[in-house]
């Protein structure tokens, strides 16, 4: 059953490709600001639903956030946006989770350790793993997602993490969509630095502090 599901999924991400031509939408994000914005009353809607559908089918979804932008303005197509990509990563989560095959990870885990070590602190950790992750720039989402929900990781921690780490580039994205009339890639490439700078203080910095923490307690009780 489970094979015939990554076959089904396969085919749909294929057939979706070969009918849409996605690749098309996704180098010209004007694009889906034509085919979305004639709908006035229904734009919204069809929006979310558009990027929410595509992403699940893998297909990078940058080029929907710029085109959020362009078409809501930045504060709107951020949160359309943001929504979106929330709900396809869950939904690209639960069918890796369900189509994953987990006797291949037990068996990895109990052969390697390392594999092991990893997975527990996936599970026990999953939401900070999960927004280093997110937040690094250019990261592939849809991988992440897949990957994510192979692993231990819960469906909060990939939740929250996805969402919070998300934010940001999203925010970034429907900005560039509002003003690109803003030729100036300075701006673009110092909030991909801080992105990266943020995320590794979101990693490692909690570590940091909790092995200074206990390195301060007594080992022993006189």
């Amino acid at each position: 059953m489970k094979l015939f599901s990554l076959g089904l999924f396969i085919l749909l991400v294929l057939l979706s490709w070969v009918l849409f031509d996605w690749g098309k939408y996704a180098a010209d994000p004007y694009l889906i600001r034509e085919a979305v914005g004639n709908h006035i009353f229904w734009a919204p809607f069809l929006f979310i639903v558009l990027q929410t559908f595509v992403e699940t089918l893998l297909v990078p979804g940058m080029p929907f956030s710029i085109a959020g932008g362009l078409l809501f303005g930045t504060m709107a197509g951020s949160a359309y946006s943001i929504l979106s990509s929330t709900i396809s990563a869950m939904a690209v989560f639960y069918i890796a989770r369900y189509i994953g095959d987990q006797r291949l990870l037990r068996y990895l885990s109990g052969r390697f350790r390392l594999i092991q070590r990893y997975g527990e602190k996936l599970h026990k950790d999953g939401f900070r793993y999960v927004l280093f992750a997110r937040l690094l720039p250019f990261t592939p989402g849809n991988a992440l997602s897949v990957s994510f929900g192979m692993t231990g990781v819960t469906a909060k921690d990939h939740l929250l993490g996805t969402f919070l780490g998300n934010l940001p580039s999203t925010i970034l994205l429907s900005y560039a969509g509002s003003f690109l009339i803003n030729k100036d890639p300075t701006f673009l490439l110092g909030v991909g630095i801080s992105l990266t700078i943020a995320s590794f203080l979101v990693f490692f910095y909690p570590a940091r502090k909790s092995q200074t923490g206990t390195s301060q307690n007594p080992t022993n009780n006189i």
